[in-house]
C-alpha cells in the first residue's frame, strides 16, 4: 500500500477523482509517461525491481523534482533522503549521542546531491564509564531497513560487540555491553546484506548503572 500510494502521488493532481477531489494533497503532479519511462528503461533492468530502484531510476532518468519527491514519499514513511546527522560516515566524523536518548536516522547517502542514494554507514560516539552496562538498539524500522550494529573500542577499529537480527524474523538489532574501561566508544549502524540499501530507523542508547 505504501508503494502504491507513493507512486500514485507522483501523478495525481487536483482533477484526479480520489479522496480529495479538487485538491492535490501533495506537491508533485507529473505525467504518467514519466513513471512509465522509469519502469521501462530502469526498473525493468534492475536486479530487485523494488521501490528503491524506482527512486534511483527517477533521478538517473533525469526526472528531477527532488524536494517534491521526498515529500510525496515521506507521506507514507518512505524516507529516501539524508538525515540531519550526515555526514557521519566514518569514525572521524562520528556523531556524538547522549547515553540516554533516541534519535531517528536514515540509511541514505547522497554525496553528489543528485537524488540517487548510496550505501550509508552511520557512526556515532558516546562517553562510556567503566562498569556501566549500555543498551544499544535499533527500533521502528521503516522502508525495508534491515539494521546491523557494531560497538567499536576507543581505537575505532576493534569490535567489542555486534548484532544483526535481534531475533529470528526481527531485523532490528540489540547490543548489551558492560564497559571495561572509561572513554569514548563508537557505534556503527549499517544496512545488513540483503534486499536494498535504504530505510529508516531509531537508534536508542541507554546506560544501565
Amino acid at each position: 500500500m505504501a508503494v502504491y500510494t507513493a507512486l500514485w502521488d507522483i501523478n495525481d493532481d487536483a482533477s484526479t477523482a480520489d479522496g480529495t477531489p479538487g485538491v492535490d494533497d501533495d506537491l508533485i503532479a507529473r505525467p504518467p509517461t514519466d513513471n512509465w519511462d522509469v519502469d521501462k528503461n530502469f526498473v525493468k533492468l534492475a536486479v530487485n525491481k523494488s521501490l528503491e530502484d524506482f527512486w534511483d531510476g527517477w533521478f538517473t532518468r533525469g526526472k528531477g523534482f527532488k524536494t517534491e519527491m521526498i515529500a510525496a514519499f515521506q507521506g507514507t514513511n518512505v524516507e529516501y533522503y539524508t538525515d540531519a546527522g550526515e555526514s557521519n560516515d566514518s569514525v572521524a566524523a562520528a556523531l556524538p549521542v547522549s547515553t540516554n536518548g533516541t534519535s531517528h536516522r536514515t540509511f541514505f547517502a547522497d554525496v553528489n546531491g543528485n537524488g540517487v542514494g548510496e550505501v550509508d554507514n552511520d557512526y556515532f560516539s558516546f562517553t562510556a564509564t567503566s562498569g556501566t552496562a549500555y543498551t544499544i538498539e535499533t527500533l521502528n524500522l521503516w522502508s525495508k531497513a534491515d539494521t546491523s550494529l557494531q560497538l567499536l573500542a576507543s581505537n575505532g577499529t576493534t569490535v567489542l560487540a555486534s548484532n544483526d537480527n535481534r531475533a529470528t524474523g526481527d531485523d532490528s538489532s540489540l547490543i548489551v555491553y558492560t564497559a571495561t574501561s572509561s572513554g569514548t566508544l563508537y557505534v556503527r549502524a549499517f544496512h545488513a546484506t540483503g534486499l536494498g540499501i535504504y530505510g529508516s530507523y531509531d537508534l536508542r542508547l541507554a546506560s544501565n548503572p
